[in-house]
């Protein structure tokens, strides 16, 4: 049975289609069956109740839900949680020194900009957009920078 109604179907409006298509099937099932064992019981009435509860099969299997990490063999003890957050803070307070250096002098022209600031080189990168600074930083093979927001107003 093929519905077209001028456009493509969503998927739920497949589902249901498909849901309706089960049910006038099931539902034909039954009446045949109960009208053929009517017939055979003396041409008997037949009675709705005979048909009994209708039941629509589902179309789509049932999904199993994944609980957990997508890889849970990857997992970090909290120490390891602890030091990677220790070395975080350490290299941002190493970049907020240069910064502080850098600051006045940069502020004036690069008002609302963005600075990656490398702490073992003490080398930074300034543009408007976050990502190219952030890109800038990782060209030069610099894994490890912060990023910075130079929002203060000149003096």
């Amino acid at each position: 049975m093929v519905v077209n109604f001028g456009r493509k179907l969503k998927g739920r409006e497949e589902r249901a289609i498909a849901y309706l298509t089960m049910a006038i099937i099931e539902i034909s099932l039954l009446v045949s069956l109960s009208l053929s064992s009517a017939n055979t019981r003396d041409n008997q009435k037949l009675d709705i109740s005979e048909i009994g509860e209708l039941k629509m099969t589902d179309t789509k299997p049932t999904r199993t839900v994944r609980r957990g990490r997508i890889f849970p063999e990857i997992q970090w003890s909290e120490e390891k949680k602890a030091q990677w957050k220790a070395e975080m803070a350490a290299t941002r307070h190493r970049c907020q020194v240069i910064f502080e250096k850098v600051k006045p002098g940069v502020i004036k022209t690069h008002y609302n900009y963005f600075m990656a600031i490398d702490p073992d080189s003490e080398d930074y990168f300034i543009d408007k957009n976050e990502e190219v600074a952030t890109q800038m930083a990782r060209k030069k093979n610099r894994m490890l920078f912060h990023i910075f927001w130079l929002l203060m107003k000149p003096e």
